[in-house]
């Protein structure tokens, strides 16, 4: 871990070269320098708490797609919903077909 910590280290030493005028940009692309060394470092020695962690990262990321997919699912059909109250309401003869939308309309 600490010769990872030093070589990560060096890299970002090293940026400090690129021939950047503003601190602020230099400060970023050393920032981004050292997590991105640091990561491909860890990847490549295959470090079994890095693996640990990507592993439940993925896992989190697995959830959240999973949820996203269902608010999806969720707003596609209150988009319907409104679409076909809304539709009924410009034409007061339409038919509604929607079993969900005729029985909110009765309630």
């Amino acid at each position: 871990m600490l010769f990872l910590a030093s070589l990560m280290g060096i890299g970002v030493y090293l940026a400090k070269y690129l021939p950047l005028e503003n601190n602020i940009a230099l400060l970023l692309s050393q920032v981004f320098i050292g997590i991105i060394l640091y990561i491909a470092l860890c990847r490549i020695t295959n470090i079994s708490s890095f693996v640990e962690i990507r592993s439940i990262a993925q896992d989190k990321y697995k959830s959240i797609r999973i949820l996203g997919t269902i608010f999806k699912a969720k707003v596609l059909f209150h988009d319907r919903f409104i679409e076909s109250i809304t539709s009924s309401r410009t034409n007061p003869h339409t038919e509604i077909s929607d079993p969900s939308v005729m029985a909110i309309k009765r309630w």
